[in-house]
């Protein structure tokens, strides 16, 4: 066993307050080109698939698929229907 010995003024006995103020400044995240590029190719067919988006921009299936991912999770875009025969919904 180990012992650990810390100064004393470095050692907190117990927490008596709580954090009560709430975070009231919303963090707005700004698209970057690649997603607005993504958004714009959806736009004019929201069929287009995640390899046919990569080829289009000249980037990767998972870099795509990773902002794809992000864009859906902020309630930009929704799936709608399954993985082959669904299309991708504009929500903003």
């Amino acid at each position: 066993m180990i012992k650990f010995s810390a100064p004393e003024d470095r050692v907190i006995r117990s927490v008596t307050g709580r954090v009560t103020e709430k975070v009231t400044d919303k963090v707005t995240d700004t698209l970057d080109e690649t997603s607005l590029k993504i958004l714009n190719l959806l736009a004019v067919d929201p069929a287009y698939t995640t390899t046919f988006l990569a080829e289009n921009l000249s980037l990767s299936r998972k870099t795509v698929s990773l902002r794809l991912k992000m864009l859906k999770e902020n309630g930009l875009i929704k799936r709608i229907g399954s993985d082959r025969k669904g299309y991708w919904k504009l929500l903003k």
